[in-house]
């Protein structure tokens, strides 16, 4: 499965000035692809990968936001609106079999500008033990 999104934003700081009128528009995108292959089919195994891509330019600007809550502090960014926008660049591969537990496993690379590139190594194993849904996650960040 392939999913993408596409966006634009104009926004024009000083709408009465001639000065930089052709710096205005912002684009974004993302793109995740995504890929579910049996491996035994007699246990039901499987194999899961999948890859999302987002692309956001510093002239983009969104009317809502456009990450989670937990992103900043996942990152280890600033809470504070940083006015200074930059392009910035997402990059999550990932894959993870699933049976009667799922395991996944994640590298994730985050880059905004040419100051800040920091990598995230995730694993996640969820299990449905007797009724009882026990799951353990792991992060480890290099920023």
């Amino acid at each position: 499965m392939i999913r993408s999104e596409v966006a634009m934003s104009n926004y024009d700081a000083n709408t009465f000035s001639t000065i930089n009128n052709g710096d205005d528009n912002g684009f974004a995108a993302r793109v995740q692809v995504n890929n579910a292959k049996p491996l035994r089919e007699k246990n039901k195994l499987q194999l899961l990968t999948s890859l999302d891509y987002e692309y956001v330019q510093s002239k983009f600007k969104p009317l809502e936001r456009l990450r989670t809550v937990e992103f900043s502090r996942d990152w280890g960014l600033s809470l504070f609106v940083n006015r200074k926008q930059k392009t910035s660049s997402v990059l999550r591969p990932v894959s993870g079999i699933i049976r009667i537990t799922d395991l996944h496993t994640g590298l994730r690379n985050y880059k905004r500008g040419e100051t800040y590139n920091g990598f995230q190594n995730a694993v996640q194993q969820m299990t449905d033990w007797k009724g009882l849904d026990l799951q353990q996650r792991g992060r480890n960040y290099k920023l």
